[in-house]
């Protein structure tokens, strides 16, 4: 009450009044909360029964699988798998728990078993196998709908935990300020992971302790993806595990905060995966902004393998005014980052930001500093090469090349005298001594 409400009986009844009506809307909210909390331990229950058939069954079903190919061959197989029919029965309805939907995913489940093949030609294997994989996918779409309903129903600033591993869950869409917790289970198969909230609005999602292995969605879907990000996102103590596509893929819009720290990227064996790290500003047609006013923290990551995109991290069309840390990664071929700033509509390649670095995946300290790099070009999506000495510096470059030292300006200075006298030869062009400093349009 306001000590300075004079006190008449009128102003009693009000405040009276006020209690009461406080009192009752607390009562109301203190219900909603605990009939939200127990339809989400429901749904968790149920996830985790859920998926615990599913690991059985998916471990029968490709056992059964791994016989028939056997038995019948494996160009056999493939060809009757052609004969399943698609499944396009699957409806989703919604409904309404105190005010928040849900979903609810329905198909028409088949009331017989029959093959689409002959079984003159086929061994029981192949039934058992098609029997199973029928059981994982009612039990995939039924699992696709609850944890989507968990999402829906997790209150602001709250903390969505896994209790058990996800496979093959399809896109789950965070579209609330929470904490995705993976306490170090793992979403694997066809399964991403996006952001989209409510009419653009500014997020605050956390991705942390979630092990995203064998991604393969068919779609060209990164594991993890958040178009025109606003407001904050923290992606924190993930594995990213042989993913088809990217891994990460984030365009932030002007006053994003991304931070992408402390998690191990590791590529397909076979070299197919595109990216580890795809960091575009909101640039060109439909976006508003040229990475503008952006706060971009990438570090204290491992980067391994082989991809065969353009970069294994490819950080794009970086403004002037924006913020952005680089260094302090582990990566297993540093000569494939690829780091862009951007001045009115020009681009810089900045690939030397990502030293100092780390040699090992072990190491703790940032110890990885080259005496001299050498960038392909001045500007546009280019890459570095990083050299212990200047002499194969030299003898690896190209005509255009960009020079650029990493140690003192004693041993800068040595550096310009020598490039200085190769200019005629090898058409060279030098950084200034700190290229740390450099604005994008001080780039000679």
């Amino acid at each position: 009450m306001d000590p300075n409400t004079f006190p008449t009986k009128g102003n009693l009844i009000l405040a009276k009044n006020s209690l009461a009506l406080s009192r009752q809307g607390f009562e109301l909210m203190d219900k909603k909360r605990n009939i939200l909390i127990r339809e989400m331990m429901e749904l968790i229950e149920q996830a985790k029964d859920i998926q615990s058939q599913i690991d059985v069954t998916f471990r029968a079903a490709y056992a059964a699988l791994q016989k028939a190919n056997m038995e019948l061959g494996i160009a056999f197989v493939e060809q009757v798998s052609y004969t399943v029919p698609v499944e396009n029965s699957i409806r989703i309805k919604t409904r309404s728990v105190m005010g928040t939907e849900i979903p609810l995913v329905e198909y028409d489940k088949q009331t017989t078993n029959t093959p689409t093949y002959a079984y003159y030609s086929t061994r029981m294997s192949l039934d058992e196998a098609k029997a199973a994989f029928e059981k994982v996918k009612e039990l995939s779409i039924q699992l696709a709908g609850i944890e989507n309903a968990a999402i829906r129903l997790a209150a602001k600033g709250r903390t969505v935990t896994l209790l058990a591993d996800v496979a093959d869950c399809g896109s789950l869409t965070i579209s609330k300020n929470i904490t995705l917790d993976g306490g170090g289970h793992t979403i694997s198969g066809n399964s991403s992971i996006s952001v989209n909230m409510p009419d653009n609005a500014a997020a605050d999602v956390t991705i942390k302790n979630v092990n995203f292995k064998d991604i393969a969605n068919g779609n060209k879907l990164s594991a993890f993806y958040f178009s025109q990000v606003k407001g904050k996102l923290t992606i924190t103590g993930c594995t990213f595990d042989s993913i088809e596509y990217e891994a990460i893929q984030v365009t932030p819009m002007e006053g994003a905060e991304v931070n992408v720290s402390n998690n191990v990227f590791k590529a397909k064996a076979d070299g197919t995966q595109v990216r580890h790290i795809h960091i575009e500003m909101a640039y060109g047609s439909g976006f508003d902004c040229e990475g503008q006013n952006i706060k971009l923290t990438v570090t204290d990551n491992q980067l391994h393998g082989t991809v065969s995109g353009d970069a294994s991290m490819g950080i794009w069309w970086v403004g002037t005014d924006s913020t952005l840390k680089v260094d302090g990664n582990y990566m297993e071929h540093p000569e494939t980052v690829s780091i862009t700033l951007s001045n009115g509509g020009v681009h810089y390649n900045r690939g030397d930001l990502i030293y100092p670095a780390r040699s090992q995946a072990d190491a703790d300290v940032d110890d990885l500093i080259p005496a001299v790099i050498v960038a392909d070009k001045a500007s546009g999506e280019s890459k570095i090469n990083a050299y212990n000495t200047l002499a194969e510096a030299v003898a690896a470059a190209q005509d255009g090349a960009l020079f650029a030292d990493i140690l003192p300006h004693c041993l800068f200075l040595l550096v310009l005298s020598v490039v200085y006298g190769l200019f005629g030869l090898l058409n060279l062009k030098v950084i200034p001594e700190n290229p740390r400093e450099l604005a994008a349009n001080d780039v000679v």
